[in-house]
């Protein structure tokens, strides 16, 4: 949500990134006038707030930096965006503070999707990086009568012929996809990507039946997600200042960050 409208005060978002996960319905409130519940995607992803002057200040840890290729310490965002044909828009969101609460990332995408699903927001499909793609989550969104788009590490196990399993490295992997058991989950269809740079990226999806075509679009929808965390970085100034304090300070706080 990058409109050019007034970005919020530094510490309005930091107040907003201290709530506890109970009280996101802030966000929330504002943004779901904006979502078509029952016509679009839900992406999930997180990124990594840099920190490297704030060594003793509250949630400030280790995490792996995509921007970065190397663990730096900062706060890290976990953000749930909804994706359909006219604008992203960011429906909750949960700091990853695991010396604070004790939740681990999976632990948090999972929370997020049943407060999706609590909200009446019904996904086609879930898109989500490597990281997420555990078998409990990729169980979890079944349940809740979604499907999914993941990466997929290039060691994660596959197996064509249901009794060998072999790296999704290993195997040739057409980039139009095929189908294939992913161990411990079932069905699925892998397929991969090559960038411009020359890297090949791996994912899979369980919808069997999809065309290139479609994919493409998923895939891209799930990119947005990249351009809104650089967004609110560069337009919010997100991981300029830092929080100075544990938990959420009583208060009146805007959560329509950088709209």
């Amino acid at each position: 949500m990058t409109d050019g409208s007034r970005a919020p005060s530094h510490d309005s978002f930091n107040r907003l990134l201290l709530r506890t996960p109970q009280d996101t319905g802030a966000l929330w409130s504002e943004a779901e006038p904006m979502v078509n519940k029952n016509a679009g995607e839900l992406v999930l992803d997180d990124t990594t707030l840099d920190k490297p002057y704030f060594q003793k200040i509250a949630l400030v840890t280790n995490h792996w930096s995509g921007k970065h290729h190397r663990v730096v310490r900062g706060i890290n965002l976990i953000t749930p965006l909804w994706a359909d044909v006219e604008k992203p828009v960011s429906t909750d969101l949960r700091v990853h503070d695991k010396p604070f609460r004790g939740k681990n990332e999976n632990e948090h995408f999972m929370d997020m999707l049943l407060e999706a699903r609590r909200r009446d927001i019904n996904p086609d499909y879930v898109i989500f990086d490597s990281w997420y793609a555990s078998l409990d989550n990729l169980e979890l969104i079944g349940t809740i009568d979604s499907r999914w788009l993941a990466r997929l590490r290039e060691n994660r196990l596959v197996s064509t012929d249901g009794c060998q399993y072999r790296a999704a490295s290993e195997i040739e992997i057409p980039e139009q996809g095929m189908t294939a058991d992913l161990k411990g989950y079932g069905a699925a269809k892998p397929f991969r990507t090559i960038r411009k740079d020359g890297e090949v990226r791996y994912w899979a999806m369980d919808g069997l039946s999809m065309d290139a075509k479609k994919r493409d679009e998923l895939e891209s929808m799930g990119w947005g997600i990249e351009v809104y965390h650089r967004g609110i970085k560069q337009r919010c100034g997100i991981d300029r200042e830092g929080p100075r304090e544990g938990r959420m300070p009583r208060g009146r706080t805007s959560s329509s960050a950088c709209r």
